[in-house]
């Protein structure tokens, strides 16, 4: 009996590479999980790229990212689909009284093993109110109009 080869490599490759380029492009319609790779306040790899930049819904911090510096200005999420970041234990730290991160189309948002920390104490529980300027909080949820 003999049997018949129905895909060459080149074929199997073309089919992969199909197969993945459909896979792909589902994964960025359905808010694909985005990696972040370092602990800058920008540019490629940082958490505020992954946000802002790529509008990713689905976030990931692995633990050889140990700890986040933002700056000057809070990290803005302006959608309304639901925002998940999962965390690997990992401070975000902030040298100024302000939000870590502001939701200001008033999305869910859904975060697990992350800290917040700015000056003069504050956390996610203590509002820096006391310190002079805005209250700093971690999280601002703004709301949305509807109607």
């Amino acid at each position: 009996m003999k049997t018949t080869q129905f895909f060459t490599r080149t074929k199997i490759s073309r089919s992969i590479a199909l197969a993945g380029a459909c896979l792909t492009s589902a994964a960025i319609h359905a808010g694909s999980l985005v990696v972040v790779t370092n602990g800058n306040d920008d540019g490629e790899g940082s958490l505020r790229h992954a946000i802002e930049d790529l509008k990713a819904t689905h976030i990931m911090i692995p633990p050889s990212v140990q700890h986040i510096e933002i700056f000057d200005e809070p990290l803005e999420y302006d959608a309304t689909e639901p925002l998940t970041i999962l965390g690997s234990g990992q401070t975000i730290k902030t040298g100024n009284n302000m939000n870590i991160l502001q939701l200001t189309m008033g999305a869910d948002l859904t975060a697990s093993d992350l800290h917040g920390e700015g000056p003069g104490g504050w956390s996610g529980e203590i509002r820096g109110d006391g310190l002079g300027g805005s209250a700093g909080e971690g999280v601002w949820v703004g709301g949305r109009e509807v109607g």
